[in-house]
């Protein structure tokens, strides 16, 4: 019987090692460079940005102030969201 879970890419984990390091730590977005051969990089990482905004948002739905909160999130991750979003773009075949 197929698992009604969807299967998670094999370097799952390191495409969300890689977006926490460039939103919490601030890493030269340069350490993507490790991750060229992987294929749909891009894609991957946008799903991993997005996957650790959407978890960042939920933790924060008992704080007395929701709409500052969901600013400080949007805030925090905005760098990532447009290099995420240049990336793709850039990948966009015309």
């Amino acid at each position: 019987m197929p698992s009604a879970s969807p299967e998670l890419p094999q370097p799952w984990d390191t495409f969300l090692a890689a977006v926490d390091a460039l939103t919490w730590s601030g890493a030269d977005p340069a350490i993507l460079g490790e991750l060229a051969d992987q294929p749909e990089l891009d894609q991957l990482l946008a799903r991993a940005h997005v996957g650790r905004l959407v978890t960042e948002i939920v933790s924060r739905r008992g704080d007395p102030d929701p709409s500052a909160a969901l600013e400080t999130v949007a805030r925090t991750g905005e760098p990532v969201t447009a290099l995420v979003l240049d990336r793709l773009a850039a990948g966009r075949v015309v």
